[in-house]
């Protein structure tokens, strides 16, 4: 039996139902992502309204504001490296390693093949 999708998850905390901006790609990518891992991430970040963006100190480019980019929370090295090898393994090459979430985005826009850490 499939868990039940909660879309509300994706939402910019200042707008209900932002999830409706997403880019479904990343959305379904990131649902398998779960059910792959067997597991439920907290979602930090994922769409974002400009005003939130500002409010959170986000770049001016962020691909929150477009649906393309999720950070998940991660707890620890272990669960740090599964999500991050999950990621590559599956085609993601934009990645950001944060000390308490890790950032990913399908932003064709930006530099592709990349992996940045603060």
């Amino acid at each position: 039996m499939e868990k039940k999708r909660d879309l509300n998850r994706f939402d910019s905390p200042d707008l209900p139902n932002s999830y409706l901006f997403m880019n479904d790609g990343i959305v379904e990518f990131y649902f398998e992502m779960e059910e792959k891992l067997e597991t439920t991430f907290i979602i930090n970040s994922a769409y974002r309204t400009l005003r939130h963006n500002l409010e959170v100190g986000g770049s001016p480019t962020s691909s929150h504001l477009s649906g393309e980019a999720i950070d998940v929370h991660v707890d620890d090295y272990f669960q740090r490296y599964i999500l991050i090898k999950y990621l590559i393994d599956n085609g993601i090459n934009r990645i950001g390693i944060y000390d308490t979430f890790i950032h990913f985005d399908i932003d064709s826009r930006k530099k592709q093949n990349v992996i940045w850490h603060f």
